[in-house]
């Protein structure tokens, strides 16, 4: 098992990083001047460079150097579960956002997929609207850069370049009219496209606090970095997947509209024509705004660097020669579903302990027992290891100590296989047992609907397969599949586990 860890929660997104220490070796703390270059995590392939562009009270905020891809802000969509219901009434705004998308950040498809680890097709989409091809307008090429099938941004860094991405809270303005259709705003933000007066009313302006560790600038951070770096804050017209490029998102709503979404483009002095598509003309101002549907608009994400627990490897922090950064302390992947569980479980058994580094991953046999172990002892049962050695294959105590319990037993009389992943049916034998264990009424298999493939479960297996989809505890991957000899996840693990108790 790994060292001990520790746990850092944050409030929306129900985003749990599990921080556990690593030996990083010596090297000079993260410190970094505006203007500086780090590189960390990848897309499309290919490394992602930033830039330390302000300092703030969160500390060194850092932008992409380029834009990384275009997609659209949030996609169209009817479903009434988010802010694509709501910010509306009837007449001139009614359903409009069903139409062009949303502006609010809070739920929009960028910041769900922008926040997630999770693997492709995995990212929850807050609104319900997942960004589909169907429902976003596309480019002049009939691209529409969907990417509800697309993993997690966050799923491009490594645990170590996560520990060092601070997770933070600040301002996000609102639309007008975002929790009260009928009645504005006492004081929306302001609208001005000239950079040096973007800013406005933005420290009275109508808006809610956010928590995040990736984020797009808003308004009141582009013009910081207008004031530290001149025009570096204008997009490049370069991006890392092939991308147009010649503007981005920003997170700041147009306030007066609910569906567009200010953006930082270039001068409208000229045209500019990517080979083979159409001449683009590049509207006056800096930053204006855009639907929240379109296709061609770029992505820039920014964080804020976790200084106290980033270090730099190597590197000058040169555009040509960035900070390669890692972390003290690494934080493992975890999918989004599992976020809020995992929370819970560490509220009330402490997650520290179990030294799991991606929580996507199949759960050895070992580290489920390790698992059991520490939620029972954390319940205060007293288990107890036989001085002999149980089996052959391993002498963890653990393990032990289960099976003397009755808890658990080997695939055979001698060999328990610590190293194997645990299949669905092993897993649903041992919750079954631990539900036992703890006094809980174990209901008979007869009294519980069959699953389609029931006739593949184990003998030896059946009756608890049956009797934790009857508790609630453990149930098919769809409706009326079990598929018993499949694999089973670290936070499947700890969410069946939690409930149990």
């Amino acid at each position: 098992m790994a060292a001990m860890k520790k746990i850092l929660k944050t409030v929306p997104l129900a985003a749990v990083w599990i921080m556990g220490t690593m030996c990083i070796g010596a090297h000079a703390e993260a410190d970094i001047a505006i203007g500086e270059y780090i590189q960390m995590g990848s897309y499309a392939g290919k490394p992602i460079v930033w830039r330390c562009v302000a300092e703030d009270d969160n500390g060194s905020l850092m932008l992409s150097d380029k834009i990384i891809c275009d997609k659209p802000f949030d996609a169209a969509g009817a479903a009434e579960g988010g802010s694509h219901a709501r910010g509306v009434s009837g007449g001139r705004w009614s359903e409009i956002r069903m139409e062009y998308g949303s502006n609010y950040w809070g739920d929009s498809n960028i910041r769900c997929w922008l926040n997630s680890a999770s693997a492709a097709g995995g990212v929850e989409w807050k609104c319900q609207n997942p960004p589909v091809a169907e429902n976003i307008r596309a480019n002049g090429k009939g691209d529409t850069h969907a990417y509800s099938d697309e993993a997690g941004f966050l799923s491009n860094f490594t645990p170590e370049e996560l520990g060092a991405v601070k997770t933070v809270t600040q301002k996000s303005i609102l639309y007008e009219n975002e929790y009260d259709p009928e009645n504005k705003a006492e004081n929306p933000h302001r609208f001005n496209s000239y950079t040096p007066l973007i800013v406005q009313n933005y420290d009275t302006a109508y808006g809610e606090d956010v928590t995040d560790r990736m984020f797009l600038l808003d308004i009141k951070q582009v013009k910081a970095v207008y004031d530290n770096l001149g025009d570096y804050y204008l997009p490049d017209r370069t991006t890392l997947d092939g991308g147009f490029g010649y503007e981005y998102w920003l997170r700041t709503p147009m306030s007066l509209i609910p569906y567009s979404t200010r953006t930082v483009c270039r001068d409208g002095s000229e045209e500019w024509a990517p080979e083979g598509t159409t001449k683009v003309y590049i509207y006056g101002g800096h930053v204006e705004c855009n639907y929240a549907f379109v296709a061609t608009v770029g992505v820039r994400p920014a964080f804020y660097l976790d200084r106290d627990n980033a270090v730099f490897v190597s590197g000058s922090g040169s555009a040509e020669d960035p900070y390669i950064v890692s972390s003290q302390e690494a934080s493992p992947l975890v999918s989004d579903w599992a976020l809020p569980v995992l929370s819970e479980y560490d509220d009330r058994y402490g997650i520290s302990e179990l030294g799991i580094g991606d929580y996507r991953q199949s759960i050895t046999r070992e580290d489920f027992c390790e698992l059991a172990y520490h939620t029972l002892v954390s319940e205060g049962a007293e288990l107890t290891a036989p001085e002999h050695a149980v089996f052959a294959d391993t002498d963890n105590e653990k393990v032990a100590a289960l099976s003397a319990a009755g808890i658990i037993k080997g695939r055979s009389e001698t060999e328990f296989m610590p190293g194997d992943n645990i299949t669905r049916e092993e897993a649903a034998v041992i919750l079954c047992r631990l539900a036992g264990y703890i006094g809980r009424d174990i209901p008979a298999a007869e009294d519980t609907a069959a699953y389609e493939d029931e006739a593949e479960i184990s003998p030896w297996a059946v009756n608890e397969v049956m009797a934790m989809k009857a508790m609630g505890i453990m149930t098919g991957v769809t409706a009326g599949e079990f598929m018993p000899r499949g694999t089973y996840t670290a936070e499947q693990a700890v969410t069946t586990m939690l409930r149990v108790f």
